[in-house]
């Protein structure tokens, strides 16, 4: 215990020094929380559409007005007439049709169908699109003033949990967290492990009788709490700038995240390990590990969407499991009794880490 706090001390002393090392560990971290928190956007607005109301009824601008109250569709005009002219010229995202008749319709008959016309080359749009023609087209008539059109009107039963208005913070910075907090942590370990054998001073460590083991938990002491105070920091600034607030478990956050930021420190040491230079452990800490964390773990898109065989390698992606404990925390708060098995997961892929960088120094180790 006395060598891996001597080993601790000694790598405070020089990480303290080391300037580049500064910055990784707290400005480019604090960036990347600002960029992905204000810059990333997974709602969509003023999405272009042509309205054709030919009807030209009361019930028809209703609908029209209606369909653009919001800041989600906006209106365009065609440069051209046609059906489908404007979206195969790209000038709009779809081009909704009331026909003549639509509001006797409606009176008549009790409903009455318009047309709409999607343009499916832009997935995430047309998807925005169908769900608020569908709401809208329900809830048009809700509100007139004439009980007959009240009345004919379905209005559907629409209850959000966890994230009652939708905002998009809670979901984007608890995915940020898993990013910077595996990312940073990761990438520290394997430039300070990479230069011990790049430089070749790992034989000094050899020569004062430090095992491998050793030496990898008084460096990775150092790193993980580098990693505790950031995620402190992130936590604290996520509240104060994007109104961020714990409704979960604390305790359920807390160790799992220590152990995240653990198995991350493991990882950017296999890195070191296996790389032994520091230039190719950046780049490979940054293939290994920020790409997937950021590609495969759901925080960009979602774990469904991710076709096979590639949704397989999702599973071994540690950011995976502590975003879904970082989400449970700000939103869902179901606690330890859902949140366990995850944890222990990524506890798993620690050790296993640990055991590869450890075994990779242990060869290299001159026995006494």
């Amino acid at each position: 215990m006395t060598k891996i706090f001597m080993q601790a001390q000694k790598e405070w002393s020089s990480f303290r020094r080391d300037r580049l090392g500064l910055a990784l560990a707290v400005i480019l971290p604090l960036a990347t929380l600002l960029l992905f928190g204000y810059g990333v956007r997974l709602e969509n607005h003023n999405i272009p559409v042509i309205v054709h109301d030919l009807d030209a009824s009361r019930g028809s601008r209703k609908l029209t007005t209606e369909l653009l109250s919001s800041q989600t569709l906006r209106s365009v005009s065609a440069v051209q007439s046609g059906t489908i002219g404007a979206l195969t010229r790209g000038e709009a995202k779809a081009e909704i049709l009331i026909p003549q008749g639509f509001e006797s319709k409606i009176k008549a008959d009790g409903s009455a169908s318009f047309q709409a016309l999607v343009d499916g080359s832009d997935v995430s749009s047309a998807e925005t699109i169908r769900q608020m023609v569908s709401l809208i087209s329900l809830k048009a008539g809700a509100n007139s003033a004439e009980p007959d059109l009240h009345s004919l009107f379905v209005i559907p039963d629409v209850e959000i949990w966890f994230n009652p208005e939708a905002k998009e913070t809670p979901f984007i910075v608890s995915g940020v967290f898993a990013i910077v907090l595996w990312m940073y942590p990761a990438l520290l370990a394997a430039v300070a492990i990479a230069r011990e054998l790049e430089h070749e001073t790992i034989v000094q460590v050899y020569a004062s009788g430090l095992s491998a083991a050793e030496f990898l938990l008084g460096k990775g002491v150092v790193y993980a709490s580098v990693g505790i105070i950031l995620a402190v920091l992130m936590v604290v600034l996520s509240h104060f700038l994007f109104g961020l607030n714990l409704v979960g478990d604390a305790g359920l956050l807390g160790v799992s995240t220590f152990i995240y930021v653990m198995a991350a420190v493991a990882f950017g040491s296999f890195a070191g390990v296996l790389t032994r230079e520091e230039n190719v452990a950046v780049q490979a800490t940054a293939t290994g590990g920020f790409f997937p964390a950021l590609l495969l773990s759901g925080f960009v898109y979602p774990l469904a969407n991710i076709p096979f065989p590639i949704n397989l390698v999702a599973y071994i992606v540690p950011a995976r499991y502590y975003i879904e404990v970082c989400r449970d925390a700000f939103m869902r708060a179901t606690g330890w009794h859902e949140m366990w098995w995850r944890v222990a997961l990524i506890a798993g892929f620690g050790l296993i880490l640990f055991a590869g960088a450890w075994s990779g120094l242990k060869q290299m180790q001159v026995e006494d």
